[in-house]
């Protein structure tokens, strides 16, 4: 077990102070991810701030926030305050597979479809027939030769 040597807590994963597996560290990547892909979808410098504004952390962000992302409405909350994406289903997916609360729920591979206009998985065979030597996406040289041949 390890613990991140260091993060920046308004976009890190709720678990990310906890001691984790590798493999549940890299899902606390997707998790930032999310908060980025977030961030440039609201064109918001504090995307935070609606949400808090409206759960009645109005201020006191450091206490607000963790709770925040702890609740199971948190990627919900977030569609509302993007609304020209709120029928997007790319943003759905990409929020929903990057901001789950259970890092479980988290896939790169669902939010490279969302983002290569594949939702729901639906690029999942093009994967396996385009690049058989692929066993998962967790490796960050397959899993950017994966996001840069979906965008030719």
């Amino acid at each position: 077990m390890h613990y991140l040597p260091g993060c920046t807590w308004l976009w890190s994963a709720p678990e990310a102070q906890e001691h984790l597996t590798v493999s549940r560290m890299k899902l606390t990547d997707m998790y930032s991810y999310g908060l980025i892909a977030w961030r440039v979808l609201s064109n918001c410098s504090n995307p935070f701030e609606p949400i808090l504004r409206d759960s009645g952390y109005k201020t006191d962000y450091r206490k607000g926030l963790p709770q925040l992302k702890e609740s199971l409405e948190f990627p919900l909350l977030v569609m509302e305050t993007i609304p020209e994406f709120r029928k997007s289903e790319f943003a759905d997916e990409l929020i929903a597979t990057t901001l789950s609360y259970d890092p479980s729920h988290r896939s790169l591979d669902s939010a490279i479809c969302a983002l290569a206009g594949n939702p729901n998985n639906n690029c999942e065979s093009r994967h396996h027939s385009e690049y058989d030597n692929i066993q998962h996406l967790d490796d960050p040289a397959n899993a950017m030769t994966t996001l840069a041949s979906s965008f030719p």
